[in-house]
This record gives C-alpha cells, sequence and structure tokens, in this order.
C-alpha cells in the first residue's frame, strides 16, 4: 500500500512567482487495484503521479511504501526502488527512435544485468503478448500511434514492477484503441498489478475495470469514492432525502465525503477570490498616487492639458509646460528681433 500524508508542493519557492501545485494530500492507495485521478488541468494529477513514482520529492509531507518511510532516502536508493517496484507509461511515450521495438522494450532491463538472451526471450514474449510479434525488428517511427503505445507498456512490464503508472495513456488513442488499451489494463489487474493512472477519458475514467476514482481540483483532491459509489451517490442522495429516517454507516460515510469535498472546493474558489480582490485593490491606490503627483500646472492652465499629458507622468508634465509656453504671446524684445532673410520677401 502506498501512503501521503500532508503532502504539498511548491515551485520557485520564495521567488514572486512560487506556485503551490498541492495542497496537503491525504492519501492510501492499496495494492491490486486500478485508481484513476481525474479533474481539469493544472489540479496536480501529473505532479501528485511523480511524488507517488518518487520521481520527484514532496516540499512537505512523508511517503510510505508498505511499512517504509522513504521520504528522506538518498537519490541512489530511490533510483534502486523506482527500477524494481514501479514502471512508468508516459502521455507522449518516450521511446526512442532509430531503435526497433524490441530494443526499446529491452532498454530498462539493461542496467540490472543478468542474462541477454533471456531478456530478449522476455522482451519477445511481452511484444508477443500485446499482438506486435510481427513488428519485433520495426524502427520506432514506423509505427502506428497504438502500436508504440502497446511497445510503452511491454517496456513497462519489461522489469516484472509491481505498481504500473501510467499518465494520460489515452490522451492521443482514438475510441479502439483506447478500448483496446483498457483490456490491457484488465489484463494487468489480472495478474495482481496495481494501476495508477490519470485521464480526462470518460471511457477510462467509467469504466468498470478502475475500482477508485480520485477527483482532483487546485492541488486538492476533492472527491475519493469508489466508482460503483461514485456513480450511484446522486441516487443515494436523494433516496436520503426522501427517506430521512433511512441511515447507516455507509450513507453517512457517502454524504460527509460529498460535504467536505465541495467545502475544499468552495474554499480554494474564495481563496482565489480574496487574492483577486487584493490585487485590484492595490492597483487602484496606485493609479490614485500617481494621478495625485501628476499635476502640477496653475489651476487656469489645468482646463488646457489632454489626457494623455495628465496621466503620462514626467514626460507628460514637460509636455504640458510645452504646451503652455508656446501658447504664450512674445516678449517685446523678440517681436524686435530681425526676421530671418526668405527669398519670398
Amino acid at each position: 500500500m502506498i501512503e501521503l500524508k500532508d503532502i504539498r508542493k511548491a515551485f520557485n519557492t520564495g521567488r514572486e512567482n512560487e506556485f503551490h501545485a498541492l495542497n496537503g494530500i491525504d492519501l492510501h492507495l492499496p495494492t491490486q487495484r486500478v485508481t484513476a485521478f481525474c479533474g481539469p488541468s493544472g489540479s496536480g494529477k501529473t505532479t501528485l503521479l511523480s511524488i507517488i513514482g518518487y520521481l520527484s520529492r514532496p516540499t512537505i509531507g512523508r511517503v510510505r511504501l508498505g511499512d517504509r518511510d522513504i521520504s528522506g532516502l538518498p537519490e541512489r536508493f530511490l533510483t534502486d526502488i523506482r527500477r524494481q517496484t514501479f514502471s512508468f507509461i508516459f502521455q507522449p511515450f518516450n521511446l526512442i527512435k532509430d531503435l526497433s521495438a524490441r530494443e526499446n522494450v529491452m532498454l530498462p532491463a539493461y542496467p540490472l544485468g543478468g542474462n541477454w538472451r533471456a531478456l530478449h526471450e522476455r522482451a519477445e514474449s511481452l511484444l508477443g503478448e500485446l499482438h506486435l510479434a510481427h513488428r519485433f525488428a520495426a524502427a520506432i517511427e514506423h509505427l502506428s500511434g497504438g502500436e508504440q503505445q502497446r511497445v510503452a507498456i511491454a517496456r513497462a512490464l519489461i522489469n516484472d514492477p509491481q505498481i504500473i503508472i501510467a499518465d494520460e495513456p489515452s490522451a492521443n488513442l482514438d475510441t479502439a484503441l483506447a478500448m483496446e488499451f483498457m483490456a490491457i489494463l484488465e489484463k494487468l489487474h489480472g495478474i495482481g498489478k496495481t494501476v495508477i493512472l490519470t485521464s480526462h477519458d470518460p471511457l477510462v475514467v467509467d469504466s468498470a475495470i478502475v475500482h477508485q476514482v480520485i477527483d482532483m481540483r487546485d492541488g486538492r483532491i476533492v472527491t475519493a469514492l469508489p466508482i460503483a459509489v461514485m456513480l450511484f451517490q446522486p441516487v443515494i442522495i436523494a433516496l436520503l432525502n426522501l427517506h430521512g429516517h433511512f441511515h447507516g454507516p455507509v450513507m453517512e460515510g457517502v454524504v460527509a465525503a460529498d460535504t467536505a469535498g465541495t467545502a475544499a472546493f468552495h474554499e480554494s474558489r474564495a481563496s482565489e477570490r480574496k487574492l483577486l480582490d487584493g490585487m485590484q485593490a492595490r492597483v487602484h491606490r496606485r493609479l490614485l498616487r500617481a494621478l495625485n503627483r501628476s499635476t502640477v500646472l496653475a489651476p487656469e492652465d489645468a482646463g488646457t492639458m489632454t489626457n494623455r499629458e495628465h496621466a503620462g507622468g514626467r514626460g507628460g508634465r514637460a509636455a504640458a509646460a510645452r504646451r503652455v509656453r508656446s501658447d504664450r504671446p512674445a516678449s517685446p524684445a523678440a517681436r524686435r528681433a530681425p526676421q530671418p532673410y526668405s527669398l519670398r520677401s
């Protein structure tokens, strides 16, 4: 089981553009289950996956794998854990061009050593199970999108990992290929693998293969309910409203989870509105100070200023002063001065 305790992740800490991607995540992920994270872009799904798979460290919080707290382990130990426990299916697949499908599948196993011939046979066996036996030697750039995805899945299985992490695995697939991917997930669960993925695709999130759907908003978990409860939650709540006498621990848990998720969602929206209101107030005060400093002419000359001169700061004041001087009549000495010679005269 993977346990996350008060996970927070901040980027550009201490700078003006500091950004908090995760804000206090508490989560338990059981083994041999398929869990899906859903939510809009920017909700923190991919960041959370990277922390679950130990590709990055949280700013604050603890991560436990089984009965071990491995949050503070040095990077060399985390690398060994990633190789032996986790595998990753990336959204862009990250396959190496100019290498064959078989060579791409074999790459993650090279650092572990072992018999090369046995590795060669295992790569071919995995590709055969995914209906790519006729494409062993084909270069990656010559494969279709669905074939490349199956190569990526075979590569993820080459080290026989316990946990498979997939980031938007069906984003680049059509409906038929997405259904084929879900069939592959069902096989992986059937052999005892734990699958953790993110997706916007209803074909994935609403599938019966997925045991738990976790909805995320603004770096927080809104709901974390089993898929069966989520599908029937509106009906359950309606029954509770109609029959007030019908209560039980399951129903109370559903209502409590729904209330907590809604409260967290509205709390995040209120904090955003408060921040925007503060920014607007600061901008308004600065504009008022700038306008007060820009008035330097006498009251009788203020009416001749244009809007650009009034709001233009130092440059506007200089332009206004030049305009006022040009509008004044010339002095007697200036009128008596000789005029330049002209051919027209």
